[in-house]
């Protein structure tokens, strides 16, 4: 039952009571045509038209709607949210964007303020739920959160998560509530195409895309254009940016998967790179092995990244412009390639990838391909039965400079496999391997690692190992000379993928023992050698400073952690 005893029309509240309850924080008064509208705008909700109570606008845009009740009795903030949900469906409109916030009054009172902020859950989920705000801002402070000031507000993590990087999301969500593929290529685009030319991303896809959508392309524009990207706060913008993204590749209707964190981690940390070291990866991915490379100090202009789909493309040459203030021409200097990274021209100091992978090799440049890596290891006069990862690890091996770094994620069939064998003579040929450190299974997704889709978000069972080693002086053309492994190779495993970074960092302190004792038994056996991690200690300093410290998770109980040193690879390199 109502407790409103007042009487007055519903026009004479909105005009006596809640307009000035709201002058009172500076925002216009009744009779400022352009500025205020009182019933004015009508919005369509199903087959009918309604008027919100009280709609403020700024330079042409709506910024505030208001729906007053006079009582307690009835739901003014899903009536409110409705509005502002289905804003504006009217042609008398002069605006055809959405506010951004939205308050409801009770009596003479502002019971309260909201922002409509959709986003997308850790599920790929729309949601689309009320935020309130802690206090009633006032008309300035208003105008400040929607950047509608003369000087520009600095784009900050926070604002571009919430006021530029989910609407985004939302703006291209037209009769979807999942993230997909698209969706994100589109947002990551839409990004791309405004930092490389804010005057006229607008005439390009993939905005052209919402042409029928003109309320929409307004609140992609206000959404890019409000904010100064120039920020001294440059790396903590981008690595807002990278978290986004790592979420939002784990769509489960998603074909793309980051490399596991302390996977990454753990293969920087073999490298070891300087800030001079030139650093490659061939199939770049979204970038996690040359985000981590910058990160540990290396300088950005010396990251190399090539991919041959569009969405990786985008996403690291974005990360790299916004951690490097690189905007419109300058977009050209980042050496981020969207090419097969098996052409590749040049040589690296470092090479570092997790390469594509599959048991055949069915892209239309095989043809190119062959031109430049081998496809007849045995020299029997008969083409080899030719995979991805037959000529990633050729790749790998070519590119990188003579006593250059190649560290790589490879199935273990290529350590053991019989008829990988003249691969591991190649390899073996061609690199003093220091390392081969097996992985768990589950880590990796079927269909995520190879260009052709198998399986969207199942987890393979498949086994993979990190190979780490120097590249000796052979040439690459040279299949005769043999060259003995000279130096002993660290081998370790992990079998459960439970507690992996704490795993990874246990093994990454035995190889830096064993790498300065080089003396030690053939067999060590590891039972809890320092304690488990508690709280935030670290068991190896981090080497990424920029970012999370290394290894920062809680611990959890693990089994024992056997870790086993052999002088040679002769029973497992057979020749």
């Amino acid at each position: 039952m109502s407790n409103n005893t007042d009487t007055r029309s519903e026009d004479s509240y909105i005009v006596n009571d809640i307009i000035p309850a709201l002058a009172d924080y500076g925002y216009p008064h009744a009779g400022n045509s352009d500025q205020l509208k009182i019933k004015d705008i009508r919005v369509r909700m199903g087959s009918t038209y309604k008027f919100p109570d009280v709609v403020y606008y700024h330079g042409g845009d709506p910024i505030l709607l208001v729906e007053a009740k006079k009582s307690t009795g009835d739901d003014a903030l899903g009536q409110a949210f409705s509005y502002v949900k289905l804003f504006p469906s009217s042609e008398y409109s002069k605006s055809k964007v959405r506010p951004k916030y939205f308050a409801v009054t009770e009596g003479k009172h502002i019971a309260g303020f909201y922002r409509y902020n959709p986003h997308f859950d850790e599920r790929g989920e729309l949601v689309e739920d009320p935020e309130p705000l802690d206090h009633i801002p006032t008309y300035v402070e208003l105008l400040d959160l929607l950047g509608m000031t003369t000087e520009k507000p600095v784009l900050t993590p926070e604002i571009f998560t919430h006021e530029v990087f989910s609407y985004l999301l939302s703006a291209y969500a037209i009769n979807q509530k999942k993230i997909t593929p698209e969706l994100i290529k589109m947002v990551v685009r839409q990004i791309y195409e405004y930092l490389r030319d804010p005057r006229e991303y607008t005439t390009r896809y993939p905005l052209t895309e919402l042409d029928g959508n003109p309320d929409r392309k307004h609140e992609i524009r206000r959404a890019l254009e409000t904010y100064s990207w120039n920020t001294q706060d440059n790396h903590a913008l981008a690595a807002t940016f990278q978290t986004l993204i790592y979420k939002a590749f784990q769509g489960a209707s998603l074909n793309q998967y980051i490399t596991p964190k302390p996977v990454v981690d753990f293969m920087i940390n073999l490298v070891s790179p300087s800030d001079t070291s030139t650093v490659l990866d061939f199939e770049c991915g979204s970038g996690s092995f040359l985000r981590a490379a910058i990160a540990a100090g290396v300088n950005p202009d010396k990251v190399i990244g090539i991919d041959i789909g569009d969405l990786p493309y985008y996403v690291t040459i974005v990360y790299l412009a916004l951690y490097q203030c690189k905007f419109g021409a300058d977009l050209s200097k980042i050496k981020i390639s969207q090419a097969n990274g098996l052409l590749y021209s040049g040589s690296a100091d470092i090479v570092i990838s997790n390469p594509a992978g599959g048991n055949s090799y069915d892209l239309d440049d095989i043809e190119d391909v062959s031109n430049v890596l081998h496809t007849d290891l045995d020299q029997n006069d008969r083409p080899d039965s030719v995979s991805e990862y037959y000529f990633a690890v050729q790749a790998a091996i070519k590119y990188a400079k003579s006593n250059g770094k190649i560290c790589l994620v490879l199935p273990e069939g290529v350590f053991a496999n019989s008829s990988e064998s003249k691969l591991r003579e190649f390899i073996t040929n061609h690199l003093q391997i220091k390392a081969i450190v097996s992985l768990p299974r589950h880590i990796f997704y079927k269909g995520t690692t190879t260009r052709k889709v198998t399986s969207i978000g199942q987890k393979s069972g498949q086994k993979f190992s990190m190979l780490f080693g120097i590249r000796n002086d052979i040439s690459f053309e040279n299949l005769s000379t043999v060259v003995v492994q000279k130096d002993p190779i660290f081998l370790a495993s992990v079998d459960l993928e439970k507690n992996l970074e704490n795993k990874l960092a246990l093994i990454f302190k035995q190889y830096q023992s064993w790498i300065s004792a080089q003396g030690l038994k053939p067999t060590i056996k590891v039972e809890n050698p320092v304690p488990l991690i508690k709280h935030t200690t670290h068991h190896q300093p981090p080497l990424i400073e920029s970012e999370a410290p290394l290894f920062d998770k809680l611990a959890q109980p693990h089994k024992k952690l056997s870790t086993k040193i052999a002088n040679s690879l002769k029973d497992l390199f057979k020749k």
